[in-house]
């Protein structure tokens, strides 16, 4: 099966749409985003005293979890969607000019 991308025409249904970003719907606790995952993360050594249980509920560690979940998702559709169009082999077609 032939698959055709018209650049021009791509361009213009992405220059009419209008710019949203996903959006997750809970509410993220910003003493585990900001300060504890970064440090797992980034694969350092933490310990339970360095952590202020006051800061968070028992709930946010798993809304944190949902949001990671939600964010891979995401960036695995962009990573399909890029594929799918590199995979799209490029074809000349002849244009008439009017000069």
């Amino acid at each position: 099966m032939r698959k055709v991308l018209d650049l021009g025409e791509l361009h213009k249904q992405l220059r009419q749409t209008e710019e949203h970003e996903p959006h997750f719907d809970e509410e993220l606790n910003p003493y585990l985003l900001d300060t504890v995952l970064p440090q797992l993360e980034g694969e350092e050594p933490i310990r339970l005293e360095q952590i202020d249980f006051d800061q968070f509920d028992e709930e946010d560690p798993f809304t944190i979890l949902d949001y990671y979940y939600w964010r891979e998702n995401l960036c695995n559709t962009m990573r399909h969607i890029n594929r799918r169009i590199s995979d799209i082999l490029p074809s000349c077609v002849k244009t008439r000019a009017f000069l």
